[in-house]
């Protein structure tokens, strides 16, 4: 089906939303929306496809709450979709993700012994199960296992952007950043705008010290769609170069992006106030901020000094560079961080090795 991207005039009920519709004719459309970042257009039809008896209804659903501010009932209505569906590989699949994201690698690798992939299995989905399994070995550091679950996910498809980015994350996983990026972009090139590629490959940026490349990337997708994923880390460049007012102006997009937020996608909204009011000097906006945050042992200290009588604005902030820890270098690149700033320069690799059992891990 043609993606359909929506249009500023579409029809709108009194509220504002799009006029819901069965979940049969718009599935399509939906996940068409979904995958491009217009979660807004989605949010209409969430009920429908939660409360439907498909399990691909339910897992697009799920996908919805995710990117409209509400993690936790989108991984709960996936692993309840999982454990209603066992023959549903697509279901499994999802499941065995959330797993890995919650609960980390050794579980969901122990999970994947039990449920086996039935002999009818599409290859698509096979495909995808493989790369999942690849995508468990090297956050368990196995790359002899992932480049042959590599090879067996090509053989099967080798033209699906998603399994593109899996593999980049991969890459990344072993601190190859070239082979990170150009797996990235030959997902964009598949699949052009697609949100979870168009988000990895600007984080792939970044991280290549390509700082301006990915603001751009992202301040023009946040401007075009409805995902609020584009605005935290467009939200994040632009706080840590200091450009506070555009920072403002994502922030409040973000949240109006958002209109299922659950508590703690409130909270994370309410720090981040916090923090800009802090940096703005206005410390009655940052005691107001501070005071919906939950949960957080750091920001009751914030609110702690923020009512103290003689808080005032006070920032130091030192011009320290920017270095790229590795796998193992999680305390040997702050440290070489330091050192640089100190002009004492030492690589973050040499530290690991000098000062280090093993390196840091991240």
């Amino acid at each position: 089906m043609e993606q359909e991207v929506p249009q500023q005039g579409m029809a709108r009920d009194e509220k504002g939303a799009m006029p819901a519709r069965p979940t049969g004719v718009l599935r399509d459309q939906v996940e068409a929306w979904i995958d491009l970042g217009f979660y807004l257009a989605a949010d209409p039809h969430v009920d429908g496809l939660l409360s439907s008896a498909l399990p691909q209804d339910r897992l697009l659903g799920a996908r919805a709450l995710r990117n409209l501010g509400a993690d936790r009932a989108g991984d709960a209505y996936t692993l309840l979709t999982g454990r209603l569906h066992r023959a549903h590989v697509p279901s499994q699949t999802a499941l065995l993700r959330t797993v890995l994201g919650r609960r980390g690698p050794y579980l969901a690798w122990r999970l994947m012994q039990r449920d086996s992939l039935p002999a009818d299995a599409l290859a698509i989905e096979r495909a995808e199960r493989l790369s999942f399994q690849m995508r468990v070995a090297s956050a368990l550091r196995d790359f002899e296992t992932v480049d042959r679950l590599r090879s067996e996910v090509r053989e099967l498809c080798d033209d699906d952007a998603w399994l593109w980015v899996e593999w980049s994350y991969c890459c990344s996983d072993r601190d190859d950043l070239p082979a990170a990026l150009a797996a990235a972009e030959q997902a964009l090139t598949l699949r052009p705008q697609l949100r979870s590629a168009t988000q990895w490959y600007a984080a792939m940026l970044r991280r290549a010290n390509r700082r301006d490349e990915a603001e751009a990337l992202l301040q023009e997708r946040f401007d075009a769609c409805e995902c609020a994923g584009y605005g935290w880390q467009l939200y994040a460049l632009q706080e840590e170069a200091q450009s506070l007012d555009a920072a403002q102006v994502t922030l409040a997009r973000i949240e109006r992006l958002q209109p299922r937020a659950d508590v703690a996608a409130r909270s994370r909204m309410a720090a981040r106030r916090c923090d800009l009011a802090m940096r703005c000097g206005d410390l009655d906006a940052a005691r107001e901020a501070v005071g919906q945050v939950v949960r957080s042992p750091f920001y009751v200290r914030i609110a702690e000094r923020l009512q103290a009588p003689e808080a005032r604005p006070h920032r130091v902030e030192l011009a320290v560079p920017w270095v790229r820890q590795h796998w193992l270098t999680c305390a040997p690149a702050t440290l070489s961080a330091l050192s640089h700033w100190w002009q004492r320069p030492v690589d973050h690799l040499e530290l690991a090795q000098a000062i280090c059992y093993d390196g840091t891990s991240w």
